[in-house]
């Protein structure tokens, strides 16, 4: 189990704040348009997700599991910020669901539930914590 501190701790050492596809870095969902860098009020991805991480603390505290936090991840590209961060490539899901056009949420359940299982991105933030 990683817990939400481990996470925590792993997210605020990522190196790049962003998604290495810039375009979608101020988008909610893989095909909108509609750009919310100005309404989220998060400067980067990793600031959105440590904020995420920070609620999550504060209602379950820093030893629940950080399953809980992905599975509430209602943003697919900020899916794609974490597992791009944690090595695991993501290029066949972004083609395959921006191609479906779905509503922003469905993009996230998607992502989730056919391309990246909480149990890669648990086995690939083990590996960080074992070094």
């Amino acid at each position: 189990m990683v817990t939400i501190k481990q996470a925590q701790d792993i997210i605020s050492n990522f190196t790049n704040p962003n998604n290495d596809d810039i375009s979608l870095n101020t988008k909610r969902s893989l095909y909108s348009s509609k750009n919310i860098a100005n309404q989220s009020g998060y400067p980067n991805q990793q600031k959105h997700l440590l904020h995420e991480l920070k609620v999550a603390q504060e209602k379950y505290g820093t030893d629940h599991d950080f399953k809980v936090v992905y599975n509430h991840i209602h943003s697919a590209p900020l899916q794609f910020y974490l597992a791009n961060q944690l090595g695991i490539a993501t290029d066949k899901a972004e083609v395959e669901i921006r191609q479906q056009q779905l509503p922003m949420m469905s993009e996230a359940k998607k992502f989730r539930d056919n391309y990246l299982s909480y149990e890669e991105v648990e086995a690939a933030m083990i590996k960080l914590i074992e070094g």
